[in-house]
């Protein structure tokens, strides 16, 4: 255990980034469960009473919260159309893949920096799959903030609502509905986890091209160092005359002689 510690701290870059993945991963869950990226406004016409009922309806990008908690893509299962628009849905995927590769990269990191010697290999392998989920991620944030601004039609089809009377329980389920969507404190949060996911990436970047350009110095200077040969007693031999150096004369010292 007091290894694993000292090789933590000595790893200062590395475990850096695993602190990163892991605020990121942190971020990601937590967001994922919320249901507070969105506020939908939507004005329902009843049929029956001919009047129309003012809904705000708090939704995530997997959950909604509209007096139960309601799994969205459960929903969009039921049927086709689906519940969320198609911009949405590719959010949705992006969004998931890249949070289920954060957190098993975010463990890969700190077994790379409990090892007493650098792993090259693991390094470039781990900052070359941190790469495309981190843009997973940031390509998600960047979907669903282009539905809220540009994709101001997009329709949401079989929008769970509860009884507009408050002393009936019950839910209809409105089949076509465009309501108006607007950022709520849940698609913050996770704007922070791509952040810190992006800055994750750059540090094991650079953990990975440290511990590269070590080993190249480190095989460089080897290949140029010249070996002492008076040292180096020739295989076999167990007197002390048969070293390798054996052949050198004072006049001469560059020729050995055979």
């Amino acid at each position: 255990m007091a290894d694993c510690i000292s090789n933590l701290l000595r790893a200062k870059i590395l475990t850096l980034t695993g602190i990163m993945y892991g605020l990121c991963s942190l971020a990601c869950v937590l967001s994922a469960l919320l249901p507070f990226w969105f506020v939908l406004n939507v004005d329902l016409t009843i049929q029956d009473d001919r009047q129309t009922v003012p809904r705000s309806i708090n939704s995530g990008l997997f959950f909604m919260d509209e007096s139960r908690f309601i799994n969205m893509m459960m929903l969009d299962k039921i049927d086709n159309q689906g519940l969320v628009p198609p911009m949405l849905r590719m959010a949705q995927l992006l969004y998931l893949l890249g949070s289920l590769g954060m957190i098993v990269c975010c463990a890969t990191t700190f077994l790379l920096a409990c090892r007493k010697y650098a792993s090259t290999t693991g390094e470039l392998c781990l900052a070359v799959a941190t790469t495309p989920l981190t843009i997973c991620l940031l390509t998600s944030i960047i979907l669903v903030f282009l539905s809220v601004i540009a994709d101001t039609q997009a329709e949401w089809h079989g929008l769970p609502v509860p009884d507009y009377q408050p002393n009936r329980f019950g839910f209809y389920k409105v089949l076509i509905s465009v309501p108006d969507v607007s950022i709520n404190y849940g698609t913050y949060i996770a704007c922070i986890g791509v952040f810190f996911s992006i800055l994750g990436t750059v540090c094991m970047w650079i953990q990975a091209c440290c511990t590269c350009r070590e080993y190249h110095d480190t095989r460089y200077h080897m290949l140029r160092e010249v070996p002492d040969l008076g040292s180096s007693p020739i295989p076999g031999k167990l007197n002390h005359s048969a070293f390798a150096n054996i052949g050198y004369t004072k006049t001469n010292p560059g020729e050995i002689n055979i």
